[in-house]
């Protein structure tokens, strides 16, 4: 759904706050809601709701964007999924990126980030990071894009874990699965093979 970015924001708050208490995220929820004013949900919108939230907070952490393209990626305007708003959004978006090098934002431009990276970082306990993937490629559908944002918690090496992983990627050899947050799954956390969790995060339009 288009509001999944903020599901995620919402679970790294309740991670960072160890907070717990359903009328205190639903009042972070109704504040980036009304904060964002759109339901064309960038990951900047992202990161500047996750950083303003954490500064009022007090929290102590750190925060790093990591993508292909600092700013809008002209290639996506192809992609139904984005098509109908495209064109406010590229100048919204841009503009966005613009105030985040004024303020210092963390953000690194990266040509490829590689999957083994990610991995070592996450499996550190007080790590955890939001994926843009396709959730056409996540679910096995292979319809059009659909732009699906996780949150990657962890790995986990549990034969039981594994299993569940293999359901979805039959063909995965790998003795370790991915662990992940899925705003739009029923599951506490979803347990994913690298390879389709990767394949997901490659497709054209994620990052």
């Amino acid at each position: 759904t288009w509001d999944c970015g903020v599901a995620c924001i919402q679970m790294i708050l309740a991670w960072l706050r160890d907070e717990d208490n359903v009328d205190v995220v639903a009042g972070s929820r109704q504040w980036m809601l009304d904060t964002l004013q759109t339901k064309s949900i960038w990951t900047i919108d992202l990161m500047f709701l996750l950083n303003t939230m954490c500064k009022d907070d007090d929290i102590n952490g750190s925060l790093l964007l990591c993508s292909k393209t600092l700013g809008v990626d002209r290639k996506h305007n192809s992609l139904h999924y984005y098509e109908r708003a495209f064109g406010e959004d590229q100048i919204r978006v841009d503009r966005l990126f613009e105030k985040a090098n004024d303020l210092v934002l963390n953000m690194v431009c990266l040509s490829h980030l590689g999957l083994a990276q990610v991995i070592r970082l996450v499996a550190q306990p007080h790590i955890v990071a939001m994926m843009l993937l396709d959730n056409s490629i996540l679910r096995g559908t292979r319809n059009t894009y659909a732009g699906h944002y996780v949150v990657l918690c962890g790995m986990s090496c549990e034969p039981a874990h594994i299993r569940k992983a293999k359901q979805s990627d039959r063909k995965s050899t790998d003795d370790y699965c991915m662990m992940i947050k899925n705003p739009g799954g029923m599951n506490a956390v979803d347990y994913v093979t690298p390879y389709l969790l990767e394949k997901a995060w490659r497709g054209k339009g994620a990052d």
